[in-house]
C-alpha cells in the first residue's frame, strides 16, 4: 500500500481562496484536558505553567513500578492512576507565588502546584488531611459555592470542589515542559491505528487535546497506523486483534484520514478564534518510513536499544500473559512500531511531545527510554483520561459499544443523543473534557442547571457542541431536526427532513417508493408495505388505533390519504405501527389531485397551489364514500 504523507491545512472562511489558506468519565478525569484548556486560552498571558507534563525518568532496573514518581501524566488528571506516589512520600509541589495565581478550589492566593493543580495552603491542608486519614464527611446536597470566607463551613461540598477541579493523590509537580511550550511552537503528535473505518468517541478526546495545541499556536502531527494496524496494539486487550489486510487498513486509513481533516476544519470555522494564528496540522501515515525497510537492517538498527526485562515489565504486556491465550510475538513488538515512530517524528519533524491514553503508558514510556538511547532528545509525553460507559467499560469498537465519529456508521442525531443522555453526574466533566468552553461558562451552566433541571441546558450544550465539531453545524441542525421530528412529533421537522436524514433516523426502518393511486386508503397503504396481516386482523389493527401517519393515529382503515396530513410536502409519509414498527413511505404519482371539500367550494388540491375547478367530483373527504363518478377525471380538467 503506498499511502504518501500529506500536509493538510483546513480551508479559513474568512481567508482568500486564492491566496491559500454519545459513556461516563468519572469526575476525576477532567483535569488533564482542563489544562489543554489553559494552554490554548493562556498562550499570550504567561500561564501555560499551569499544565503539568513531567518528563520521563529512567529507573535503573526498568520496570514501570520503579519509575511511577516520574512517569508521564497531567498531574491535574487523577485518571492515571497508575501513577500513584510511594507510601508515605510527601507531595512534591512548586511555589507560584511569582505567577500570582488563585486557588482553584476557593480562589485564595495560590501558594504552589499542589495534587496536580494551583491551591493555597488551606486546601493542600485540607486534600492531604482527607486522604491521608481517609475521612468521609456528611452528604450535602446543596451544592455549596465554595469560596476563601467559607471553605470551612461544608467540608463534603469543599472535598468535591477539590476532586472536581482536578486535585488528585496521584499529582506530580510541573516539570520541564511547561517551559518547553513556552518557549516557542513546538510539535505534538497522537497515533490512531485504523483496525476500523472510523474513529469513535473514545479517539475524540485525543483529536481535542491536539486541537488545543494547535489553538495555542502548536504544531500536530497527527499519524495513522497504516503500518502498526497490521500489527495491532495490545494496550487494554483481553485476546489479540483480528488480522487486517492490507486493503482494509489502507481503505479504512482514507476514511479516517477524512474524518481527522473534517474535525480539524470544523474547529477552525466554529470554535477557533480568528484573532490568534493556529498552528499546522499534518496527517501522515507510519506505513511510508517502513515500507521499504527490511526486518534484519530493522531489528539490527533498533532492536539493540531495547531490553527485554523492560519491555516484559508494562503493564500491557503482564496482563496479557496471565490470560489464557497468552501474547503472540507480533503484539510483543507492537511498543517498539511505536517508539520507533516517535523517533522518527522527532528527527523529521522536531517532534518532542506525544499525547496517547492512559492506557499507553507503556507505550510511551518506551519511546523515550528509546530516544533517550539513541540521540540524547529530552522529550515528554501527555496522556488523557480513557473515556468510559456507565459501567466502567472502555468505550471502543472492540468492546462492542462504539459511538463512531463517521456519518454513515453513527448518525449526527445518533452521536447527538448519546450526549445529551449522559448521566447529570457525568455532564460537568464532559463539557470540560470534549468541549471549547471556557471554565467561567461551564460553571455558569451548570449553575443553570442547577436551578432548573428540568431544562437539562448543560445537557443541550454539551450534545450541541460535540456534533458541531464532528459534523459541522450542518449536522447540528440535522441532529435538532431528527430530534425534533421523533420526540417532539413535529411535522414540520419532518417535511424539512431529507432522504438520508429519515434513513439514518429510523435505521432500521424499511424505505419503499409506492405508487399513488387515486383513492389509495391508509390500509391499501398499510397492506403495500407489508406494515399489517391480511384479511380482519390487519383491519382491525388500524381501527383500533395500532396505526399513526406522520405521527396523527390513522384509525380510520377506508380514509383516503390526503395531503398535509398523510403525505407530507417533500413526498414521504412515516408510517407507524405499534411502538416501535417504522416504515419511511414515498409515494410517487403525485401529480394525482385531491379534491377536498371546504365549506363555501369543492377545490381541486392539485400537489402544486390550490385551483378553484368546476364540473369535477373527486371525492377525498374523510366521510364520503371512496366511488367516485364517471368524469372523475373528465376532458374538462
Amino acid at each position: 500500500m503506498v499511502d504518501m504523507e500529506s500536509h493538510y491545512h483546513p480551508p479559513s472562511p474568512l481567508e482568500d481562496s486564492v491566496l491559500g489558506s454519545p459513556l461516563c468519565a468519572d469526575d476525576d478525569f477532567i483535569g488533564g484536558m482542563e489544562e489543554l484548556q489553559d494552554i490554548s486560552q493562556s498562550i499570550n498571558n504567561n500561564t501555560l505553567n499551569s499544565l503539568d507534563v513531567p518528563e520521563y525518568q529512567s529507573s535503573s532496573n526498568g520496570s514501570e513500578s520503579s519509575t511511577v514518581l516520574d512517569a508521564l501524566t497531567p498531574a491535574s488528571s487523577p485518571s492515571s492512576v497508575v501513577y500513584g506516589m510511594a507510601a508515605g512520600q510527601e507531595e512534591f509541589s512548586t511555589s507560584s507565588s511569582s505567577l500570582n495565581l488563585e486557588c482553584r478550589v476557593c480562589a485564595d492566593r495560590a501558594s504552589g502546584y499542589h495534587y496536580g493543580v494551583h491551591a493555597c495552603e488551606g486546601c493542600k491542608g485540607f486534600f492531604r488531611r482527607t486522604i491521608r486519614l481517609k475521612l468521609e464527611y456528611d452528604r450535602c446536597e446543596r451544592r455549596c459555592k465554595i469560596q476563601k470566607k467559607n471553605r470551612n463551613k461544608c467540608q463534603y461540598c469543599r472535598f468535591q470542589k477539590c476532586l472536581s477541579v482536578g486535585m488528585s493523590h496521584n499529582g506530580r509537580s510541573a516539570g520541564p515542559a511547561p517551559s518547553l511550550l513556552q518557549s516557542g511552537a513546538q510539535t505534538v503528535y497522537c497515533g490512531f491505528d485504523p483496525t476500523a473505518d472510523s474513529l469513535h468517541v473514545g479517539n475524540l478526546l485525543a483529536i481535542v487535546g491536539l486541537l488545543h495545541f494547535r489553538d495555542a499556536g502548536h504544531h500536530v502531527l497527527a499519524v495513522l497506523g497504516g503500518a502498526t494496524a497490521q500489527i495491532g496494539d495490545p494496550s487494554g486487550k483481553t485476546s489479540e486483534r483480528e488480522r487486517l489486510s492490507g486493503d482494509a487498513v489502507e481503505a479504512n486509513t482514507r476514511s479516517i484520514r477524512e474524518s481527522i481533516q473534517r474535525i480539524f476544519t470544523n474547529h477552525e470555522m466554529h470554535f477557533h478564534d480568528s484573532s490568534r494564528k493556529l498552528g499546522t496540522v499534518t496527517v501522515l501515515n507510519n506505513l511510508s518510513w517502513y515500507k521499504d525497510r527490511n526486518v534484519v537492517g530493522f531489528l539490527s538498527d533498533a532492536g539493540r536499544h531495547f531490553r527485554m526485562g523492560t519491555m516484559l515489565s508494562r503493564h500491557s504486556v503482564q496482563s496479557r500473559l496471565k490470560s489464557a491465550d497468552g501474547m503472540s510475538l507480533t503484539e510483543f513488538t507492537y511498543q517498539v512500531f511505536q517508539a520507533y515512530d516517535f523517533h522518527h517524528l522527532n528527527q523529521i519533524y522536531g517532534c518532542k511531545i506525544q499525547l496517547g491514553g492512559s492506557d499507553q503508558l507503556g507505550n510511551l514510556m518506551t519511546g523515550h527510554e528509546f530516544i533517550h538511547k539513541v540521540s540524547g532528545e529530552e522529550v515528554y509525553g501527555l496522556t488523557i483520561p480513557l473515556v468510559t460507559s456507565s459501567v466502567g467499560d472502555k468505550l471502543g469498537k472492540t468492546a462492542g459499544n462504539a459511538v463512531w465519529l463517521n456519518r454513515d456508521k453513527t448518525s449526527p442525531f445518533e452521536l447527538y443523543q448519546f450526549f445529551l443522555r449522559q448521566p447529570d453526574a457525568s455532564v460537568e466533566g464532559y463539557l470540560k473534557l470534549f468541549t471549547f468552553l471556557p471554565l467561567a461558562e461551564v460553571e455558569r451552566l451548570m449553575e443553570q442547571q442547577r436551578e432548573d433541571p428540568g431544562k437539562r441546558l448543560a445537557h443541550k450544550r454539551l450534545a450541541a457542541e460535540v456534533t458541531k465539531l464532528v459534523h459541522g453545524k450542518e449536522g447540528l441542525e440535522s441532529a435538532k431536526r431528527c430530534t425534533s421530528a421523533l420526540y417532539h412529533s413535529s411535522v414540520q421537522a419532518l417535511e424539512e427532513m431529507s432522504d438520508e436524514e429519515l434513513q439514518e433516523l429510523f435505521r432500521e426502518a424499511p424505505f419503499h417508493e409506492v405508487l399513488l393511486e387515486p383513492g389509495t386508503s391508509v390500509i391499501d397503504t398499510c397492506r403495500m408495505v407489508n406494515a399489517i396481516p391480511e384479511g380482519p386482523k390487519g383491519y382491525r389493527m388500524v381501527s383500533e388505533g395500532a396505526v399513526w401517519i406522520n405521527h396523527k393515529r390513522a384509525d380510520k382503515p377506508d380514509q383516503v390519504l390526503i395531503p398535509k396530513l398523510h403525505i407530507l410536502s417533500n413526498g414521504l409519509t412515516l408510517l407507524r405501527v405499534g411502538k416501535k414498527n417504522f416504515y419511511i413511505i414515498r409515494l410517487l404519482n403525485l401529480e394525482v389531485a385531491f379534491l377536498v371539500q371546504l365549506p363555501s367550494a369543492l377545490l381541486f388540491f392539485s400537489w402544486g397551489p390550490v385551483e378553484m375547478r368546476t364540473g369535477v367530483w373527486l371525492c377525498a373527504d374523510l366521510d364520503l364514500p371512496r366511488s367516485a363518478p364517471e368524469n372523475r377525471f373528465g376532458n374538462e380538467m
